[in-house]
């Protein structure tokens, strides 16, 4: 089952179980990933891999969020963002180490025949089709250092 089924599922599940705090954080869940369905043109599915880009962008929010609660001493905020990105954490595959991400990346290069700096936008793109749930920030740091290098 796709991860964009599994939330819809889920939230269904939540609805029927009377879990008001899941229910609500699904459904927001599910707002932004139908959302992006929509604008891909289909209004039934994702792709994981499209699903799992929203997910880490709805993660890396959460997070910043957390802090800010943590910040002004806000511990209901604070409690309610942590259960948020655990929910979050239940549909992400887990996070490639960096030796499999340069793996790839080396693969990607030579299948496109990248050479330089230049051909980075091509990599950056092919990668996370090869590569589920690769963390944006290390895969351009891998990235760079191989075009450059």
């Amino acid at each position: 089952m796709s991860i964009y089924n599994q939330v819809q599922a889920d939230m269904t599940a939540a609805l029927k179980a009377r879990d008001t705090e899941r229910r609500a954080a699904l459904s927001f869940l599910f707002s932004e990933l139908k959302a992006v369905a929509v604008d891909k043109g289909d209004r039934d599915n994702l792709p994981d891999a499209d699903a799992i880009g929203v997910l880490q962008k709805q993660r890396k929010s959460r997070d910043e969020t957390l802090q800010s609660a943590i910040d002004g001493n806000r511990e209901e905020l604070a409690a309610k963002t942590r259960y948020e990105i655990a929910l979050i954490a239940e549909y992400l595959p887990e996070a490639p180490d960096e030796a499999k991400v340069e793996e790839t990346v080396r693969a990607v290069i030579a299948d496109l025949g990248a050479s330089s700096v230049r051909d980075m936008g091509k990599v950056m793109a092919e990668v996370p089709n090869r590569l589920a749930g690769v963390d944006k920030a290390t895969l351009s740091g891998v990235v760079k250092r191989l075009l450059a290098g």
